[in-house]
């Protein structure tokens, strides 16, 4: 018995060993670090291509900027020109009074809620809202101060619409039952703000992404 555990006992280590040297006799090849493009960015710069170009090619990344704590001002240069060129931006978050001398009786306001958590797809709606040329008409509205302030530094049309019980900025909203209740009453006090004035409302969840304006598409349906 003690022979055939002295057998055993070298055939293992003499695996080891060939496992060891064949080891040793590689090179571990690592790639260079490469900077990827932000959603935001490469949806942009697809839909620029046409529309078949969201699902048929990647487009090149452009630079993006260095510093990370300055605000990602990159999405803006995929922007068409025009859109650009025309674009208008925001120094300080806006309210529902200055909206409605913005968007007349019987206008659209377009309109989502958002915290901190959800940073990345606020500034990705306000950038399709930009491509068509509605963020005059438009806010996003703002649950958190952190968020809030990012806004403001993007200088993206937003709504201060923080609330004490939405304050955990990191918090998805869908695992907090209080959190979610009092984020669906919020949502629904900011869209009478403006139904009562006589303002249409078009509000989406914030991971919406709005190709062309929906709006001649549902007008007709509101008087059938």
């Amino acid at each position: 018995m003690w022979a055939l555990r002295s057998v055993l006992l070298l055939f293992m280590l003499a695996v080891l060993i060939s496992f060891l040297t064949m080891l040793r006799g590689r090179h571990v090849l690592v790639a260079p670090a490469t900077r990827v493009p932000s959603p935001t960015l490469l949806l942009l710069q697809q839909q620029g291509r046409g529309a078949q170009a969201v699902i048929s090619r990647a487009p090149v990344p452009e630079v993006m900027e260095s510093s990370s704590t300055a605000p990602d001002m990159s999405w803006r240069r995929a922007l068409p020109e025009h859109a650009r060129q025309l674009a208008s931006w925001f120094d300080a978050p806006r309210t529902v009074e200055e909206m409605l001398v913005e968007v007349p009786k019987g206008g659209t306001v377009w309109l989502t809620l958002a915290n901190y958590a959800f940073r990345d797809l606020a500034v990705n709606w306000a950038a399709h809202v930009y491509k068509l040329r509605k963020e005059r008409s438009a806010a996003i509205a703002a649950l958190d101060h952190k968020f809030l302030s990012t806004l403001v530094a993007e200088r993206l049309p937003c709504l201060d619409f923080v609330q004490p019980l939405l304050q955990r900025a990191s918090e998805d909203l869908r695992s907090n039952v209080t959190g979610f209740r009092r984020f669906g009453a919020t949502k629904a006090s900011l869209v009478l703000a403006f139904l009562t004035r006589d303002r249409e409302v078009l509000l989406s969840d914030v991971d919406v992404v709005w190709i062309s304006d929906p709006m001649p598409s549902i007008r007709p349906l509101l008087g059938a």
